[in-house]
């Protein structure tokens, strides 16, 4: 019968359910049901819970009975009773699935289906196999899948979750023939799934250049966010949350969990031949292998000049916004072409990505708005979601429909700061809808929800929009805390019943870890070693949500970056010590007090030289001095060396900087009948246009 088992099993043409039902019915002709019944439910929950193929499942069904064969008849019984000690004199096995004596669980509904008559006697009939001690039996029931497990390196990171899945099947004491058993187990499985804990849906959204002091509660409701108001009152708000200076190093790290120093990815990536290297295993390629559906809206600029770099094919199954870096924001046009694209399908690329010709003239911020609450309308809540939310905003250019600046006309005297309170407002008008698609779906108590700035807002380098990271010295572009200092929130329902501010010292790196082992394994286990690059982040999820001291005692500030900022390279301890190499960027202002005019005469210039070389060494007490107004570097000579130290560490692990692919040719748009738009132009093939 095992033999025509698995000739049946690589029958193609036979269906899967056809194949598990010749299993079953092969288990039950040599030996009782009882305990195959339990392996067997074992092993199809954890196509749940591990998102194995039916297939695998399958294969590891065949272990079971192959190795059952193997073993059984060398098993003693001691009793010769019940494994479960559950005898019945007529062959009904009523039994509470949650294994709670006390309570109502074991109604007349529950006993309807779990009641099932035997077509076999309880009696072991001559020559038939014996029934063996439970504890004996669970071993060698488990011990095919766990060779196969850790053969496929999933058993030693999985043995709990394996383990905790069986002992679950092994409380449901159930006694059948195979061909009721095909009747039972759909039932047991969506009742065994319904107590697993789910995984929760993740919303990450990226705001683009927004400043420390660009929220409402933080400068006192001059600009409002009444939906970032609502996250920080229930939710955790980071205090201590670094990012880097500017945007694409810190997209990558998001999506990598490794800094800059060693994905190569230091600068913000030009229309160069160059992106997010291939090698890099990123956050929705993990999320994939744990069964949840990706989709990324907005912003990419991790790479665009080859197929092979765009979102889809990094682990996304759609995209819908725009390769480059600063578009504008009603004509979507940047670099001498258009850039609004649609990927509808994993690994979309040429005759299927589209040019979303007919979204011009459309505010970027509700368009982006509509795409993600489009996916969540359209998403199966029973599957979690990954979706990936960068939004162009607050990023230059100062653009905004007149109807959100108008608001400010008399609050803020200052125009370029009143457009981009315009911008900001708009953006959390978005976030708020895409919370209220989550809540209406039904999402939103199982959602776990992301916002963080990609960098401090700019004030003066870097395109310079009324942002404001009062009162952090300096901005985007450089390594002062304006420009690397970042706000970020949480917001998760079911984990949080009251807003608090996290005072522990937290990375962009560690954003992968703490969603996928915190969050989507449920700190059950870790991501295998060589899933990815050796990470720099770290899981803080348990830390986060129970206002834990964070186990990350430093952090590093990017490279000497001569080419944006011309800053650092510097390292930030928990215990608030900032050394900084050379200078910080830029010109290392202090910004203005809220409600003043952002112009020139109302800066505080910096009083400490322009220090471009690492011969000169600044430090701060942060703790003490935010703000970064006294450098004591001179009466704490010890310290700085020993700062020294631990930066030259990470140094000693840098990767070159990504440079050019020579055989690209220079970027230049690609051509169509309407007009140049952004592609691979590294590609031979046109996308869809």
């Amino acid at each position: 019968m095992v033999k025509m088992s698995m000739l049946w099993m690589k029958a193609k043409s036979i269906s899967m359910m056809n194949r598990v039902m010749v299993m079953v019915m092969s288990m039950n002709m040599k030996m009782h049901m009882n305990m195959n019944v339990k392996m067997y439910l074992t092993l199809m929950t954890l196509v749940v819970m591990m998102k194995m193929s039916w297939n695998t499942a399958a294969m590891m069904m065949t272990m079971v009975v192959m190795t059952k064969f193997e073993h059984y008849d060398d098993v003693d019984d001691d009793d010769g009773g019940d494994d479960d000690g559950n005898d019945d004199d007529e062959g009904h096995v009523v039994d509470d699935v949650d294994d709670d004596d006390d309570d109502d669980n074991d109604d007349d509904d529950a006993d309807d289906w779990l009641t099932v008559s035997s077509m076999a006697s309880r009696e072991a009939a001559p020559g038939s196999v014996p029934e063996v001690d439970g504890d004996r039996a669970d071993d060698e029931a488990a011990a095919p899948w766990r060779l196969f497990l850790s053969a496929s390196g999933w058993w030693p990171k999985k043995q709990a979750l394996v383990s905790e899945a069986y002992k679950l099947i092994n409380t449901t004491q159930l006694t059948c023939s195979g061909a009721m058993a095909l009747l039972a187990w759909p039932l047991l499985l969506s009742l065994w799934s319904s107590t697993l804990a789910k995984r929760p849906h993740i919303i990450f959204h990226v705001i683009d250049d927004f400043g420390w002091d660009d929220s409402g509660f933080r400068n006192g409701n001059q600009i409002q966010t009444p939906t970032l108001n609502m996250f920080h009152e229930r939710g955790v708000t980071l205090d201590q949350y670094y990012v880097l200076p500017s945007c694409s190093p810190s997209r990558a790290t998001f999506m990598t969990g490794r800094m800059p120093l060693h994905t190569g990815i230091n600068n913000w990536i030009p229309n160069e031949a160059y992106g997010l290297p291939l090698n890099e295993t990123t956050l929705p390629s993990l999320l994939g292998g744990l069964g949840y559906r990706r989709h990324a809206v907005g912003k990419w600029h991790l790479g665009f000049f080859k197929t092979e770099y765009t979102p889809t094919y990094r682990g996304f199954e759609s995209f819908y916004g725009y390769y480059e870096g600063s578009e504008d924001y009603f004509l979507h046009v940047t670099s001498g072409g258009y850039d609004l694209h649609r990927e509808p399908t994993e690994r979309c690329g040429a005759g299927c990505t589209q040019v979303a010709w007919g979204d011009v003239g459309q505010y970027s911020t509700k368009l982006f708005a509509e795409e993600a609450v489009r996916i969540i309308e359209g998403h199966n809540a029973s599957e979690p979601l990954f979706l990936y939310q960068a939004w162009q905003g607050v990023h230059s250019p100062r653009e905004a429909p007149p109807a959100y600046v108008k608001p400010y006309e008399h609050t803020i005297e200052d125009p370029d700061r009143r457009t981009f309170a315009g911008m900001v407002t708009a953006v959390d008008e978005g976030i708020g809808n895409v919370t209220r698609a989550l809540e209406a779906k039904g999402m939103l108590s199982d959602a776990i929800i992301v916002v963080t700035t990609d960098n401090g807002g700019p004030v003066h380098e870097c395109a310079g929009i009324g942002a404001s990271n009062f009162p952090l010295r300096g901005g985007k572009c450089s390594i002062w805390e304006g420009g690397t200092r970042g706000t970020a929130m949480v917001y998760a329902p079911a984990v949080m019943t009251e807003g608090f501010t996290y005072s522990g010292l937290v990375h962009a790196a560690d954003w992968l870890p703490s969603l996928v082992e915190g969050v989507a394994m449920q700190d059950a286990a870790k991501i295998p070693a060589g899933a990815t690059l050796p990470l720099d982040g770290l899981n803080l999820w348990h830390a986060l949500v129970a206002n834990k001291t964070s186990p990350r005692r430093d952090l590093y500030y990017g490279i000497t970056d001569q080419s944006v900022g011309h800053h650092g390279p510097a390292l930030r301890s928990a215990e608030g010590w900032k050394l900084i190499c050379g200078t910080g960027g830029g010109t290392g202002d202090w910004p203005p007090r809220p409600g003043r005019f952002l112009n020139e005469s109302s800066r505080e210039l910096s009083t400490l030289d322009d220090r471009a070389h690492n011969e000169t060494y600044l430090l701060f007490d942060l703790r003490g001095d935010p703000a970064e107004r006294s450098d004591i570097s001179a009466s704490h000579p010890e310290l700085v060396q020993s700062l020294l130290a631990d930066l030259r560490k990470y140094e000693a692990t840098a990767a070159p900087q990504a440079t050019g692919d020579p055989s690209c040719p220079p970027f230049r748009p690609r051509h169509s009948k309407l007009r140049p738009y952004l592609g691979p132009w590294c590609d031979k093939q046109e996308i869809v246009v």
